[in-house]
């Protein structure tokens, strides 16, 4: 776990501040005054599925949760009335990805934590790769 308070100024997708490529939950950030969205990018070393995910106590303020693109194109959004948010979108390998966290209509968070999951290397291939199709299909001879 990581403590954020220092990563406030990411109010927009300029400033936003970077997040590295690994498994990882930011502790103790906020959301201080209406429409201090805040903005994080990251950049995946391995293509697969992101999942992105906040948790707060929405009694102190609904937070919001978006994954974007790097033309800015919404990918997901999460916007529930829980304690929580969550989304799972699909990257690519080298490409700059921003996760936005939002309050609501304008509420403020005095505490939330951001959780990143990022796709796992690919698994390697077995000993007899490239075998994937009937025209690559290798012969199997006893031992």
């Amino acid at each position: 776990m990581v403590a954020v308070a220092s990563q406030e100024k990411n109010d927009n997708f300029a400033t936003a501040r970077s997040l590295a490529a690994v498994e990882q939950t930011y502790n103790r950030l906020t959301i201080n005054a209406a429409n201090d969205d805040d903005y994080y990018t990251m950049v995946p070393t391995n293509s697969g599925t992101l999942v992105v995910s906040t948790a707060f106590t929405h009694s102190q303020g609904n937070v919001d949760l978006q994954v974007l693109n790097s033309s800015q194109t919404q990918l997901g959004l999460s916007n529930s009335t829980t304690n929580s948010e969550q989304l799972s979108v699909a990257v690519i390998a080298g490409q700059t990805y921003y996760v936005l966290v939002f309050g609501a209509s304008g509420a403020t968070s005095p505490n939330y934590s951001l959780t990143v999951d990022v796709p796992a290397p690919a698994a390697p291939g077995d000993a007899l790769e490239n075998n994937d199709t009937f025209a690559t299909a290798r012969v199997l001879t006893p031992a």
